[in-house]
């Protein structure tokens, strides 16, 4: 199962300290490319303000939602996260090898 995660930065930010705030960003990038070469991550980026998007594949909600949660923004306050669960069905053949396995 596919889930669509959009992150929301958290207001107020409970990370005040600018230097911390880059160094847990940097965290959360570097945790999510993890989870790309993992295969868990299909896609992830910011959004153009506040936040980004996460597509993730897992087997189950609990799946996902254990992910997300050791994601270092998530774990510092500093985000959140909705989750929609969804199931691909149009799609460019590109895809293919994704939606195989």
């Amino acid at each position: 199962m596919f889930y669509f995660c959009e992150a929301f930065l958290s207001d107020p930010m409970p990370v005040k300290d600018k230097d911390e705030l880059t160094a847990i960003h940097d965290e959360h990038v570097r945790y999510i490319a993890a989870g790309a070469e993992r295969g868990v991550v299909v896609f992830g980026g910011p959004k153009k303000a506040n936040g980004g998007v996460v597509l993730i594949k897992a087997d189950s909600i609990e799946g996902c939602q254990a992910f997300l949660a050791e994601d270092p923004m998530l774990k510092a306050g500093a985000q959140r996260y909705d989750i929609t669960e969804f199931q691909i069905i149009e799609h460019n053949p590109c895809l293919d090898p994704l939606l195989a396995e």
